[in-house]
């Protein structure tokens, strides 16, 4: 099997995949977003100054995951500061548990270190011992929409 990461803006024919993906993910619960929606603002990320790139994994040429670097991904009110962050790290479940994830974050992280920038962010209600083990340090936790958010760093190389 041959793995492979690839940027949205070097395969924009991914972007409905990856669209979908999001959606389904995290998104399918607010009713005024759709895949189409989704899309849209991916695309319109990707043509804006802000900091940005999605990431796609290809396994034997099969998109399998995505992963995206942002400027802002949580209420800015709470954290308008810190940037860039890491969001939207998905794998299919056919090809979990491969290490996809692992590459989609190292590229992720990657990217933002080419871009002069040594410390990135994200939250997560549910992957908080993954990101550590990939060297994530634990911020605190907070609660967002009823779920328990956990706020992480990363600085510069991963400390396994």
């Amino acid at each position: 099997m041959s793995l492979s990461v690839v940027t949205l803006s070097d395969r924009p024919d991914l972007l409905t995949t990856v669209a979908t993906w999001i959606y389904e993910q995290w998104w399918r619960h607010l009713p005024e977003h759709s895949p189409e929606t989704l899309a849209d603002m991916l695309s319109e990320r990707r043509a804006s100054d802000h900091i940005y790139e999605s990431f796609v994994a290809l396994l034997d040429s099969v998109p399998v995951g995505t992963a995206t670097v942002l400027d802002h991904d949580i209420d800015t009110e709470r954290r308008p500061d810190l940037t860039p962050w890491l969001a939207a790290v998905y794998v299919t479940p056919g090809a979990r548990r491969k290490g996809i994830g692992e590459q989609l974050v190292s590229k992720a992280t990657a990217f933002a270190r080419s871009k002069g920038l040594d410390t990135m962010y994200l939250w997560t209600t549910d992957q908080r011992d993954w990101y550590e083990r990939l060297g994530w340090q634990f911020l605190e936790q907070f609660e967002k929409n009823g779920a328990l958010v956990s706020f992480l760093k990363f600085d510069k190389a991963p400390h396994k």
